[in-house]
C-alpha cells in the first residue's frame, strides 16, 4: 500500500511572480506592526528600521576617509573574511581526505568493514556537542575553529561519497 503524498500546487498565473517579493512585505510588515505596537521587548525583538540602523552602523564603523576615497576596514567585513578564509580552509581539507577515504569505502570492501562503523555513527551524532571536546583539546583559537568545522563537514562528506562510489553500476566499473 502506497503512503499519501504531498505535491504542491505551482503557483501559476499573474500573482505567481509577485508572490514572493509580496511574502517577504507581509513578513516586514508584520514585524513592524508586533514592535509599533509594542507586543514584544525591543530587545530581544527590535523593529525593522532599528535592526537596519544596526546593521549599516556595524558597517559604517570602520569607514575612514583618505583624501576623495573611503576605506573599508569595517570589524563586519574583516570578520566576514575571516569567516569565509576558515570554511574555505575545512572544506578543503574536509574534501582532501574525505573524498578519498569515501572512494576507498566504496571500492573496497575491506576498508568499508574497517572504516564504516566508526564513521557512519558520527553522522547522526549532534555535531554542536563535539565543541567541548574540541575546546578542550585545542582552545578557542583558529585551529579549533577550522578543525570543528572539517569534522561537521567530513562526518558527512564521507559517507556521501561512500554512497555515490557504491552506487556505480558494475558495467561502469
Amino acid at each position: 500500500m502506497m503512503g499519501a503524498r504531498y505535491v504542491a500546487i505551482p503557483a501559476v498565473g499573474p500573482l505567481a511572480r509577485a508572490l514572493p517579493p509580496l511574502g517577504v512585505i507581509a513578513f516586514l510588515l508584520v514585524w513592524w506592526l508586533v514592535t509599533a505596537a509594542g507586543l514584544v521587548n525591543p530587545a530581544f525583538i527590535p523593529s525593522p528600521g532599528q535592526t537596519a540602523q544596526a546593521l549599516l552602523d556595524m558597517f559604517h564603523d570602520g569607514i575612514a576617509r583618505k583624501g576623495d576615497s573611503a576605506i573599508l576596514d569595517s570589524s563586519a567585513v574583516a570578520d566576514g573574511w575571516a569567516s569565509i578564509a576558515r570554511v574555505a580552509k575545512a572544506m578543503f581539507w574536509a574534501a582532501a581526505i574525505g573524498i578519498p577515504i569515501g572512494v576507498m569505502m566504496g571500492a573496497f570492501g575491506r576498508v568499508e568493514a574497517f572504516l564504516k562503523w566508526v564513521i557512519f555513527p558520527l553522522k547522526t551524532a549532534p555535531i554542536i556537542a563535539f565543541i567541548p571536546v574540541f575546546m578542550t583539546i585545542w582552545g578557542v583559537d583558529e585551529t579549533m575553529k577550522v578543525g570543528f568545522l572539517f569534522f561537521g563537514t567530513v562526518v558527512y562528506m564521507i559517507p556521501l561519497t561512500f554512497d555515490a562510489i557504491s552506487g556505480v553500476p558494475e558495467e561502469y566499473v
